[in-house]
């Protein structure tokens, strides 16, 4: 419904029923998924001849990757009318996402002769397993970039780890991490203390 087609929104089946005898209309819904009928509605509201209705299919019900067509007819209370397909609808790929990112030291309490460590819960609404790229900055400054190609799952929390060998005292460390489900990218989450 927001144009994205991506699993995480809604379909919407944009309907304009007309009857020449201006008569109130009832609409039927069948939504094929992968060419397959998978979903039938009826509703019966007695719609306006020559009103616009947008009739929805709950995100729930897509995944990534499959292609929806929206299949439409109307009823006056007499007859049927011909069914009618909207052109198909591929559901794209929902980027994942990271929660907040938090850096610490190994007891708290910042010193530099204990590592710290960046963790994140990782999700994927998609539920596609995910690899996570950290950026480690010192002092505001790139610093190295380590990648873990582990296909961590949806809902995994995640952490990194910094070597105290890395570090020395008055230095302020900062790191950004992004998810990646083999598809797309998510977005860049920074650390917070």
């Amino acid at each position: 419904t927001d144009g994205t087609n991506t699993s995480f929104t809604d379909l919407n089946c944009q309907i304009l029923s007309t009857d020449i005898d201006n008569d109130n209309l009832n609409i039927s819904i069948l939504w094929y998924k992968n060419d397959i009928s998978n979903f039938t509605a009826d509703y019966n509201n007695s719609y306006t001849s020559g009103s616009t209705n947008n009739l929805t299919l709950s995100s729930g019900n897509t995944s990534s990757g499959e292609n929806w067509i929206c299949s439409a007819r109307t009823h006056d209370g007499t007859t049927f009318s011909e069914w009618s397909n909207s052109s198909a609808l591929t559901v794209l790929n929902t980027p994942p996402t990271t929660a907040t990112v938090t850096i610490n030291s190994t007891d708290g309490s910042n010193r530099s002769n204990q590592n710290i460590t960046c963790y994140t819960t990782l999700y994927d609404i998609d539920s596609d397993n995910m690899n996570v790229t950290v950026d480690w900055y010192k002092n505001g400054i790139y610093n190295q970039t380590v990648n873990y190609l582990n296909s961590y799952a949806n809902d995994t929390m995640f952490n990194a780890t910094l070597d105290a060998r890395n570090l020395t005292k008055y230095e302020n460390w900062l790191c950004s991490i992004r998810a990646n489900d083999n598809q797309d990218n998510g977005n860049w989450t920074n650390s917070t203390q």
